[in-house]
């Protein structure tokens, strides 16, 4: 909540500007034309605080994370994106829809209207190859930088244009706002470059196994400090003395807390987890966190949990499961799998059960037909649900659903339906 206002003050302060200090030639203007060409700049400006906050989301601050969650972050750096790229097309719509933009001459000294209309197209074609990555095949660490470059270049570029569009932001509380926010940008991205050499604890890679038809399991011993992480948080890796690209990615730590080395369990479906098989016993790691606020220990419940992963979305329960006692609250698990061949921890889940009376567990296949107990085919639905919950109490328990997107929207449709509170369902994206 705390950073979701500092964020809607700062655009309401940038939005505020024009209207409490217009410019010269807005002395030409009155009544409704006045109020029209003055929206247009707020939104301008509101456009530009966007993308120094969208700067910041990018940045990984330790504290931003662990507050909000890394998949929240995502989803609000979408939902930002696409609030800027309609600010940034009302922008000029109403700054000229009183004006013919063709009285504007190509000279050298309107440069900096020219240079708006630039941006605005530099910024529809950034965000379009941002939103369709998937479908151009870029590979992942290009993409990367070539989105973060463009981030600081496009939002410098619009600091520049503000200022010289205009000559409100030449001195007083304008001026001032606009360095503050360069000053911002640039801190971010000072962060962003030098973070990788600051941040994290070497591990040493100590086995790689294939598990299941599409996932490898990675166990890393820590070389010096050991990372404290709760069960269902996760960490970045970042190979830094091996054969894959040095970039870092997020990963759920699958180990129970204080165990003698980092668990992750890796899905091969991307430009980099595709290459994971090519690291060898001994390569070394640089291992960042924990984040995340996907763990029962940031939540207190004492009727229980339950838990419904899809595919590689177990990982964080492994964890959850592994810490268990017998003291701990009744756990449920629903997996969702196409095939047994896909449930690579069955019978990891199976010694857990019989170690444990308090957990329970339930497989689905959605390919595979089986007669076994608490094995059922098809998809996890509200007649499945209502079957193996039968007996718990679900307004009272706390839901934790992890998987692809659509398995989770799924899921969360039907818990709703099944009347339970949003508030007590707790979702964790890995496929972004």
């Amino acid at each position: 909540m705390l950073l979701l206002l500092v964020a809607v003050v700062a655009v309401s302060f940038g939005a505020w500007l024009p209207w409490e200090y217009p410019s010269s030639s807005m002395l030409y203007k009155f009544g409704i034309d006045r109020d029209i060409l003055t929206l247009g700049k707020s939104a301008g400006v509101a456009a530009i605080v966007l993308m120094g906050l969208q700067i910041l989301f990018i940045a990984r601050f330790t504290m931003i994370e662990r507050l909000v969650g890394y998949d929240r972050m995502v989803r609000i750096h979408r939902m930002v994106g696409i609030t800027i790229v309609a600010l940034a097309v009302m922008h000029p719509l109403l700054v000229f829809s009183i004006d013919d933009v063709a009285t504007i001459p190509v000279k050298w000294e309107y440069w900096p209207e020219i240079l708006g209309g630039g941006l605005l197209i530099s910024l529809s074609i950034y965000a379009a190859i941002a939103y369709g990555r998937s479908f151009s095949r870029i590979p992942y660490h290009y993409w990367k930088w070539m989105h973060q470059a463009g981030a600081i270049v496009l939002v410098v570029t619009s600091l520049v244009h503000v200022y010289y569009v205009t000559d409100s932001y030449h001195s007083g509380v304008p001026l001032v706002f606009l360095v503050c926010v360069g000053i911002v940008v640039v801190v971010c991205w000072g962060w962003i470059l030098f973070r990788p050499f600051m941040d994290g604890e070497k591990h040493e890679v100590v086995s790689l196994t294939r598990v299941g038809p599409a996932a490898r399991e990675l166990r890393l011993r820590p070389l010096g400090n050991p990372i404290r992480h709760a069960p269902g948080q996760f960490a970045y890796i970042n190979v830094t003395d091996g054969p894959i690209p040095s970039e870092p990615h997020p990963f759920t730590i699958s180990s129970s807390p204080g165990a003698d080395t980092l668990r992750f369990v890796i899905r091969c479906c991307g430009d980099w987890t595709n290459r994971v098989g090519q690291l060898r016993v001994g390569d070394t790691v640089q291992v960042s966190g924990p984040y995340g606020m996907f763990s029962p220990e940031a939540y207190g419940c004492e009727a229980g949990y339950v838990c419904i992963a899809g595919g590689v979305g177990i990982t964080p329960m492994l964890s959850m499961i592994e810490n268990m006692d017998e003291l701990s609250p009744p756990l449920h698990l629903v997996w969702s799998n196409r095939t047994v061949e896909d449930a690579f921890a069955r019978e990891e889940l199976k010694e857990h059960a019989l170690r444990l009376h308090q957990l329970d567990v339930t497989h689905v296949f959605s390919r595979d037909a089986t007669s076994v107990d608490n094995e059922y085919t098809g998809r996890v639905n509200h007649d499945l649900l209502d079957r193996v919950l039968a007996e718990v109490p679900l307004s009272d328990s706390l839901f934790f659903v992890c998987g692809p997107q659509p398995f989770m929207e799924s899921v969360q449709r039907t818990l709703s339906e099944m009347g339970v509170p949003p508030s007590q369902i707790v979702t964790e994206e890995f496929g972004f």
